[in-house]
C-alpha cells in the first residue's frame, strides 16, 4: 500500500495507517461528489463537497453565484476546523499519542484522488 506515505508522515499511528489501508482498498474510483464523500468517510471524516459551475442565462437561478469560466471545475471540500481522531483500545499502539488534531492526511489523500481537471479547495467550519 506504500505507507507510510506523505500523507501520513513519517510518525503515522496504527489506527491511522489502518484508516489509510481501508479507504485505499474500499476505493472503486471515480470522479463524483459522492466517490470523495465516501473515500473520506473510510479514512474516518465528515466531509461534505459543493461544485460550482459558471453562471449561463437561461440555467442559472436568482440567488445563486455568478462564477465565471474559472469556477467549472472547483469543488468546495467542507469539514471541521480540527478533526479530533481520538486512540481506541485494541487499534493503537504503546507510545502512540491519546488523540490526534488536523486534516492534513484528509487534504493529502483527496488531492492524490481528485479528477485530475478539478480544483480542491477546502473551507473548515
Amino acid at each position: 500500500m506504500g505507507l507510510p506515505d506523505p500523507c501520513a508522515g513519517a510518525s503515522a499511528t496504527v489506527q491511522g495507517r489502518r484508516a489509510q489501508v481501508v479507504a485505499r482498498f474500499a476505493s472503486i474510483g471515480g470522479q463524483s461528489a459522492g466517490y470523495m464523500i465516501a473515500f473520506a468517510k473510510n479514512l474516518g471524516y465528515t466531509i461534505t463537497v459543493k461544485q460550482y459551475m459558471p453562471a449561463r442565462a437561461g440555467q442559472s437561478r436568482v440567488g445563486q453565484p455568478l462564477c465565471g469560466t474559472t469556477w467549472a471545475h472547483a469543488w468546495s471540500i467542507g469539514t471541521s476546523l480540527n478533526t479530533v481522531v481520538r486512540s481506541r483500545v485494541g487499534a493503537a499502539a504503546v507510545g502512540e499519542p491519546l488523540a490526534t488534531w488536523g486534516n492534513a492526511v484528509l487534504e493529502c489523500e483527496l488531492r492524490a484522488i481528485a479528477p485530475s481537471h478539478t480544483l480542491l479547495f477546502f473551507t473548515y467550519s
